[in-house]
């Protein structure tokens, strides 16, 4: 009931919300039966789950909540799937086929193919959420955190935070904690930075609220360079998030009368012009729209 759930806490004022699960995509190890299983559909693909990248009905459940609640912000973690694979084939694993039935000698594609890419599952690939990749402490790609793009183009994840052998409170008791691995615990402390940033804007703007679209492209915005090449990309999004310099543009919009951060309305074939005063010896000048 999680899309309804999401509803009823945006009607109360909810701005962010963490949602570190997500459906089973491709390839799954079920440690308690210790058998394999493949979660795609052999009627479209035997080798591929066509759920990767793909634009469901949740997507675009997902998506009418944030458009419904322009200050509600869905954050998702891109998920685990990358390189799941058997550790050889062809083995023996189960299918779902009206029910789960054994098949044997059939090769399928690891999770992401043979490089890596196109393993978000349908949740992570809605437009108006923010969509959370893992790195580690080094700030090097993790193994595990799945890739874009989306099977439409877009870039996804969104950014990407530290997701590998985090220390964090664990369900076994209430004063439990360990260490663990995924893009759950780095969607969980992007979250929790979010819930910062609304928190500082208060502070310095009391009254003056952020939209979810201006947070996220505010993330995007001051996120940290990452990958082989510059700009952004289908792993590490645009960057690593950098809660910091994302905290000094909102002490820096406050502080200047608003000329740095700038909400608005546009409607079709409307065309709005915002001057920009930068130094002459500047080396560069980033905007980042989002909506």
């Amino acid at each position: 009931n999680d899309i309804a759930e999401m509803s009823m806490v945006a009607v109360d004022g909810a701005v962010v919300s963490n949602h570190s699960y997500g459906p089973l995509c491709g390839w799954y190890y079920n440690s308690s039966t210790e058998k394999w299983y493949w979660y795609g559909d052999v009627t479209i693909s035997t080798v591929e789950d066509y759920e990767f990248g793909f634009y469901n009905q949740t997507s675009v459940d997902l998506d009418y909540v944030a458009w419904s609640a322009p200050a509600y912000l869905i954050v998702k973690s891109a998920g685990n799937d990358r390189n799941d694979v058997p550790p050889e084939q062809p083995l023996t694993h189960y299918v779902w086929n009206e029910v789960w039935m054994q098949v044997s000698n059939v090769v399928r594609d690891p999770d992401g193919g043979i490089d890596g890419y196109d393993c978000l599952s349908p949740m992570a690939v809605a437009k108006n959420i923010l969509t959370i990749g893992a790195v580690d402490d080094a700030k090097n790609m993790t193994t595990f955190s799945a890739f874009g793009p989306t099977d439409d183009g877009r870039i996804k994840p969104d950014v990407t935070a530290n997701g590998k052998d985090v220390y964090s409170s664990f369900g076994s008791a209430i004063d439990a904690y360990a260490n663990y691995d995924g893009t759950s615990m780095a969607t969980a402390s992007a979250t929790g930075a979010i819930a910062l940033v609304h928190n500082l804007q208060e502070k310095v703007q009391p009254g003056v609220k952020l939209q979810s679209s201006t947070v996220k492209g505010l993330l995007i915005h001051t996120a940290d360079e990452s990958g082989t090449s510059p700009g952004p990309d289908y792993s590490f999004g645009w960057g690593i998030l950098n809660l910091k310099t994302a905290c000094d543009l909102i002490f820096n919009n406050a502080g200047n009368g608003g000329k740095n951060i700038s909400e608005g309305i546009i409607t079709q074939g409307e065309t709005i012009i915002i001057p920009v005063e930068t130094d002459a010896n500047a080396p560069f000048l980033k905007i980042t729209i989002c909506w």
